[in-house]
Parts: C-alpha cells; sequence; structure tokens
C-alpha cells in the first residue's frame, strides 16, 4: 500500500489522498499484465 500513496491529510471537509503515478502504474500492470511505464504516462 505504501507504494501506491505518497500523502493522505485528512481534514474537516475529507481527505485528500495522493497517489504515486508509479505505483499505480506497476498495479495496473499487475494486474492487466500490460501497461505502459510511468515515464510514457507522465508525458
Amino acid at each position: 500500500m505504501r507504494s501506491l500513496v505518497e500523502r493522505v491529510v485528512v481534514g474537516p471537509a475529507g481527505a485528500d489522498i495522493r497517489l504515486r503515478l508509479e505505483g499505480l502504474s506497476n498495479l495496473v500492470h499487475n494486474f492487466t499484465g500490460n501497461a505502459a511505464p510511468a515515464s510514457a504516462v507522465a508525458a
């Protein structure tokens, strides 16, 4: 889970959750077997 989540900020209005792009790309790759590298997704 730590490889996916960069930061979580909880406040009165709710939660702000920032995800790591590379971790999300790796997760997609694990489930589908093919995903673009994080550097290609960010471009």
